[in-house]
């Protein structure tokens, strides 16, 4: 409701809008470093892009600072929701609110991931339902964006930006079809049960596909929120 009032003050709701989004991308970005430096796995290996997924920095009992990623993704999310919440309302076009709409739904997805940690041997539950509304809802709202920025003329972002979320785009649909298409019949349980046991792979393409979606995301919020901390700055 005090987000709603605070709409009608252009110059103030866009300053908080702003401060927001810088929020909250640097918490989850702080958040995931510390905790992937922090990190010791089952057999003493140490934290990898390369054959880690993400979530793995957030079990809590393997990954020694679980608390500081899980929190991180909560906190940071809460601020991203609001961010999007005030992008919505100050820009008030329909592309931007399903923009909004569905990166809100990722958004979601990331705080519940948070809230409900991965646990060993799980394939199935809450976690994996909330990362599947993450990915969806992030791959939903990059496509959008990509589409309103770069075609329609009434778009107040810069058209290169565009070019970052189609690339954050793509890779949310590279880590959701592309293991499948190039091992067909791969499921996310076969995911799950290769990252356990001594048996881990150097090179595992979906965690790999995981880390460039979490960069390329966290790329293209930052971008959104530079050009909102510019407007309101010559404003």
């Amino acid at each position: 409701m005090i987000w709603l009032m605070l709409a009608g003050r252009n110059m103030l709701f866009r300053k908080l809008t702003c401060l927001t989004g810088l929020v909250g991308v640097s918490i989850i970005g702080l958040g995931i470093l510390i905790s992937a430096l922090g990190f010791t796995g089952a057999y003493g290996e140490s934290f990898s892009p390369l054959n880690h997924n993400i979530s793995e920095l957030g079990e809590v009992k393997i990954s020694g600072l679980a608390w500081v990623f899980n929190n991180s993704l909560i906190v940071g999310g809460l601020s991203l929701i609001l961010f999007m919440l005030g992008l919505s309302l100050s820009l008030r076009h329909w592309p931007v609110y399903l923009i909004s709409l569905t990166g809100m739904a990722a958004i979601c997805g990331m705080i519940l991931i948070g809230l409900t940690p991965m646990k060993a041997g799980e394939t199935s539950g809450l976690h994996i339902h909330a990362a599947r509304l993450f990915f969806y809802g992030g791959m939903s709202a990059t496509l959008i964006y990509s589409l309103y920025v770069g075609l329609d003329r009434r778009s107040e972002f810069p058209k290169w930006t565009a070019i970052v979320s189609l690339l954050s785009m793509a890779s949310f649909w590279a880590f959701i079809y592309l293991p499948a298409i190039l091992e067909p019949g791969f499921q996310v349980e076969d995911y799950l049960i290769r990252m356990r046991g001594a048996g881990r792979p150097d090179l595992f393409l979906p965690s790999l596909l995981e880390w460039l979606v979490m960069f390329c995301s966290l790329l293209w919020l930052g971008l959104v929120t530079r050009y909102v901390c510019c407007e309101q700055g010559e404003s």
